[in-house]
Parts: structure tokens; C-alpha cells; sequence
């Protein structure tokens, strides 16, 4: 096209020339030597016609191709979306997955601690609240959800992202584990340290 472009300029000056050489000559030359201009004129306007065609739909080729380059480039781009997208639901599936077991393990984890309670000897005393109950593990639940909460940017005074609050719940997670184990230990220590509970008669 820069060609054709280049040619148009070409002729479009050899036509203004012709024109300046007309009308240097119109008041001297011959009837026919003006005439030989005119027809010379019309001829290269002609030849212009052609090269603004040709621009013309040389530039309108380009459009299209251009437009179809737009359209392979979104269409690849889009399909690199998609591909990475149908990815991400294999691993909320994971993360749904990961939440069943929490709930299923603190579940399994309330039922054992009830069937402690449920087998516990008469003759000894009853544990307290915070020695065998759900207690630790609902303060970790609350501790590890509650940057999550609306409010946690004014408590916090700043702005946590996600990756922030999970390692939160990381930190949290870390000791619950160690931390039943001593509140187990202390409630042990304490009933060895204590008196045998006295029957209901003897009480009495």
C-alpha cells in the first residue's frame, strides 16, 4: 500500500504541474498544444483513479485482516481463559473437600468428648466446661473466621488480604492440638490432686 501511496503522490504532482504548465501557456500556446495538456491531465487523473482505488481497497483488506488478527488474538486469549478457569473448580472442589473433613473432624471430635462424658465414673467428679468440652475448639474456630468478619478492618486498623488471613488461620491451627493435650493433662492433674467424690447417701 505504501507503494501505491507513493505512486498516487507522484501522479497527483505530475497533474498540478500539467495544471501550472496549462495555465502558464493558455494565453500563448496553440488550441491544440492545450488540448495535448488537457488530454495528458485527464490521463493522469485517470492513473489517479486507479491508484485511490487501489488504496482504497488495499486499506480495506488491511481492516479485515486486521480485524481477523483482533479476532485469532481474543479468540486465543479467550481460550487461555477458559482453560485456566475450568482449572479453578478442581480446586474449589478441594476447598469444599478440605471444609467436609474440617466439619466431619470437629464433629468426630464432639461425638468422642461426649462418649468421655457419657462413660464417666459416678464416683468421680465431673470435668470442668473448659476441661473436656467444645470450648478450645470453638475459641479456635472464632480466632481463625474472625478476620474474615466485616468489622475486622476497624478492629485490625488495616487491610488484610486473603493471604494474610489464612496464614492467621495457620498460627492459630498450629497449637490446638498440644493445647487439648495440656487442658487434658491439667484436668488429670487436678482429679489426682482432689478427694474421691462422696455417694449421693453419704453426701446427704
Amino acid at each position: 500500500m505504501q507503494r501505491a501511496e507513493e505512486d498516487l503522490q507522484a501522479t497527483e504532482q505530475a497533474i498540478a504541474a500539467l495544471q501550472q504548465e496549462r495555465l502558464a501557456k493558455i494565453l500563448e500556446a496553440p488550441a491544440d498544444a492545450i488540448d495535448a495538456i488537457d488530454r495528458k491531465i485527464a490521463d493522469q487523473h485517470r492513473v489517479a483513479t486507479v491508484y485511490r482505488e487501489q488504496i482504497a481497497a488495499l486499506r480495506a483488506r488491511l481492516a479485515t485482516e486486521e480485524t481477523e488478527q483482533r479476532g485469532r488474538k481474543y479468540q486465543a486469549s479467550r481460550d487461555k481463559i477458559e482453560k485456566t478457569i475450568a482449572g479453578l473448580s478442581g480446586v474449589a472442589s478441594e476447598v469444599e473437600a478440605a471444609i467436609r473433613t474440617f466439619v466431619a473432624a470437629a464433629t468426630k471430635f464432639q461425638a468422642a468428648q461426649q462418649a468421655a462424658l457419657k462413660s464417666w465414673p459416678s464416683n468421680v467428679e465431673l470435668p470442668w466446661a473448659d476441661e473436656l468440652g467444645t470450648y478450645r475448639l470453638e475459641r479456635i474456630i472464632h480466632e481463625c473466621f474472625r478476620p474474615f468478619s466485616p468489622g475486622w478492618a476497624l478492629e485490625a486498623r488495616e487491610h488484610w488480604s486473603l493471604e494474610c488471613k489464612l496464614e492467621h488461620i495457620r498460627e492459630v491451627i498450629a497449637e490446638f492440638a498440644k493445647a487439648e493435650a495440656d487442658g487434658y493433662a491439667g484436668m488429670i492433674a487436678r482429679l489426682r490432686s482432689g478427694l474421691p467424690a462422696l455417694p449421693d447417701e453419704e453426701a446427704a
